[in-house]
C-alpha cells in the first residue's frame, strides 16, 4: 500500500478511502444501495448560476456549420486559412460545444456532438483571450464575460490580430441528478474528457495549432472562468489555440475544501502549479490522423459526422439492428482511438504497466471474427484472446433488462479499465482524474468514427465492473470503468436541425 503522504497533497486523506470511493463509483449497484436508496449523496447541491461580469453579450456568427459542410472527415479543412481566424474559433465553439439536433421521439433532449447522461451536459466551455475571459452560452448562441481580467473591447477583432486563445472546459457534477452520487464524479470527468478531445481534435480541423493541457493550478483555471468558493466545478482540461500561453496566476488564499463527496475526492488531484512540464504535454501530432486502413477520406462531411454522432435511437427502448458491420467500421473505429491515444496526458496509456487497458467484444462485423480481444492503443495491436459470440454475456453483467436494452444486438462492446491502485501508486490522485478525461476522449474520437460508418457508439455505466471483469479475464486491482456499445441503429428518426 502507498503511504498516504505520497499520493495526497497534505497526508490527510488515507490511500483506502480515496480507493474506496473508486470502489463504489465504479459499481452503480454500491451506488444506488446506499442508505436512503436513490436520494443525493451528502453535501450535493445545485450548480451556482454562471456570473456574468458585464451586461453585454458577444454574439456569435450564424452559419457557422457551414465551415465544414464540405471537409471530409477526417481531413483538415482545405480553405481554413481562407477563413477569418474569428469565425474559424466560433465555429469550434458552436460545433464542439453546441446544440445539433433535437430528436422528437427520444425522451432526451437535445443533443450535441458529445454524448452526455440524459443529455444534462454538465460540462461547460469557456473562452480565454487575452486577459479577458467568457463564458460559452449555448443556448443563447454568446459569449458572456466573466472573471475579473479585462475584456478587449472587441473581441473577434482581437482575435483575427492574433490574440492568444485558450478554451477551457469545466465540469459541473451538481448538473447530474442527486440519486447519481459518486458516478457524477466519473459521469462528469469522462464527458469532460469527450469535449476536450472534440474541441482539440476539430481544432485542427480548422486548422488551429492546438495544444491538450491537464497539467495547471486548478484554483488558478476556476478563477480565470470567474468561479468562486463553493461554486462546485471539476477542472478538466485546456486546449491553447496557435502556441497560446496558458500561464495561470493563483489570487488569494487557498479555497476550502467543499462537502460535496464527489467534489472532497476531486480536491486530492488539486495541484498549485503547473509542474516543470506545462505547456509540453498532450500537444496534439499535426496533419491528418494516420489510418492504415483507410483508402479514401469518408464520403460524409465533418459537419454530417457532428450533426448524426448518436448513442442510439430507438424509441421505447434500445434495440440495434441484427445486420453484418462492413469490413472497414471496426479498424477505423480502433484508427480514431488510436490517434486520440498519441495525446497520452497522463502517461496512462503507454509503458510497461499501462493504467488504462482496452478490450473488445466483436460479433457480426466483416472480417473480423468473433471473440474477445486486447487492444493496444498505442502501437495499434489487436490481439484476440477469447474465440466466439460473447455479447450475450456482456447482457448478464447489464443492469438494465433485455427488453429495456438488447445489448447482445449490437456488434462490438468496447471496455474501458483502470488500474485504480496502481495509478494512485504511480502518478498520485490527479491520475484518478486523467484516467476519467482520457477514456472519455478516447471513446469520442470513436464515436465520430462510428457515426462516419453510419453507426452509434452508446457510453454505458449501468453495469456489474466485476462480471465484465471477469468475461474478459482482468487482473485483480484493474476495474471496468466504462463500456461502449456499437452498432447500427434499427430505426430512422425525424432529427430536427439546431444549428444556428
Amino acid at each position: 500500500m502507498v503511504d498516504a503522504e505520497s499520493v495526497t497533497k497534505d497526508g490527510t486523506a488515507a490511500v483506502e478511502d480515496i480507493l474506496e470511493f473508486v470502489r463504489v463509483q465504479a459499481r452503480p449497484d454500491l451506488v444506488f444501495s446506499h442508505q436512503g436508496g436513490r436520494g443525493a449523496a451528502a453535501g450535493a447541491a445545485d450548480p451556482t448560476p454562471i456570473r456574468s461580469v458585464s451586461s453585454s453579450p458577444v454574439p456569435l456568427d450564424r452559419g457557422l456549420s457551414a465551415l465544414l459542410a464540405d471537409t471530409p472527415y477526417p481531413e483538415v479543412a482545405a480553405d481554413s486559412a481562407k477563413q477569418p481566424r474569428s469565425r474559424r474559433l466560433q465555429c469550434l465553439l458552436q460545433q464542439a460545444a453546441g446544440f445539433q439536433r433535437y430528436e422528437p421521439g427520444n425522451a432526451f433532449n437535445t443533443h450535441r456532438a458529445f454524448p452526455s447522461a440524459q443529455c444534462k451536459f454538465p460540462s461547460e466551455v469557456f473562452l480565454s483571450v487575452g486577459e479577458g475571459t467568457w463564458y460559452f452560452d449555448a443556448a443563447r448562441h454568446e459569449l458572456r464575460p466573466v472573471g475579473n481580467g479585462a475584456a478587449a473591447p472587441d473581441l473577434w477583432a482581437a482575435v483575427d490580430a492574433g490574440a492568444p486563445a485558450v478554451v477551457i472546459v469545466l465540469g459541473r457534477p451538481g448538473s447530474l441528478p442527486g440519486y447519481y452520487r459518486e458516478l457524477r464524479w466519473s459521469l462528469t470527468l469522462c464527458e469532460g474528457g469527450h469535449l476536450l478531445g472534440l474541441t482539440a481534435q476539430l481544432a485542427r480541423t480548422l486548422g488551429f495549432d492546438a495544444h491538450v493541457l491537464t497539467d495547471f493550478d486548478d484554483q488558478a483555471l476556476l478563477q480565470r472562468a470567474g468561479a468562486e468558493p463553493g461554486d462546485q466545478w471539476l477542472p478538466v482540461g485546456l486546449v491553447a489555440l496557435d502556441g497560446a500561453d496558458a500561464a495561470l496566476t493563483r489570487t488569494g488564499p487557498e479555497w476550502p475544501v467543499d462537502q460535496d463527496p464527489v467534489l472532497r475526492m476531486d480536491r486530492h488531484a488539486w495541484q498549485e502549479d503547473a509542474g516543470p512540464d506545462a505547456g509540453t504535454a498532450g500537444g496534439l501530432h499535426p496533419a491528418v490522423r494516420p489510418a492504415p486502413h483507410r483508402v479514401v477520406a469518408s464520403s460524409r462531411s465533418w459537419g454530417d459526422v457532428l450533426f448524426e454522432r448518436s448513442s442510439g435511437r430507438a424509441p421505447g427502448g434500445f434495440t440495434a439492428s441484427p445486420e453484418l458491420l462492413p469490413s472497414t467500421a471496426v479498424p477505423e473505429l480502433l484508427d480514431a482511438i488510436s490517434d486520440a491515444a498519441a495525446m497520452d496526458w497522463g502517461g496512462l496509456l503507454g509503458g510497461a504497466e499501462p493504467g488504462i487497458l482496452l478490450h473488445l467484444a466483436v460479433e457480426r462485423a466483416a472480417g473480423i471474427d468473433d471473440g474477445i480481444y486486447a487492444y493496444d492503443a498505442m502501437t495499434g495491436k489487436l490481439t484476440q484472446q477469447q474465440h466466439g459470440a460473447r455479447l450475450a454475456e456482456v447482457q448478464q453483467s447489464f443492469f438494465y433488462p433485455q427488453q429495456v436494452t438488447r445489448v447482445d444486438s449490437c456488434n462490438v462492446a468496447i471496455f474501458g479499465s483502470i488500474n485504480y491502485a496502481g495509478i494512485l501508486a504511480s502518478h498520485g490522485p490527479r491520475a484518478l482524474r486523467l484516467a476519467q478525461i482520457q477514456l472519455g476522449a478516447l471513446m469520442q474520437a470513436g464515436a465520430l468514427a462510428c457515426a462516419a460508418s453510419g453507426l452509434f457508439l452508446r457510453p454505458c455505466r449501468s453495469f456489474s465492473p466485476d462480471g465484465l471483469g471477469a468475461l474478459i479475464e482482468l487482473g485483480d486491482q484493474e476495474t471496468v470503468s466504462y463500456l461502449c456499445l456499437a452498432g447500427k441503429s434499427r430505426f430512422a428518426d425525424l432529427l430536427l436541425d439546431q444549428r444556428i
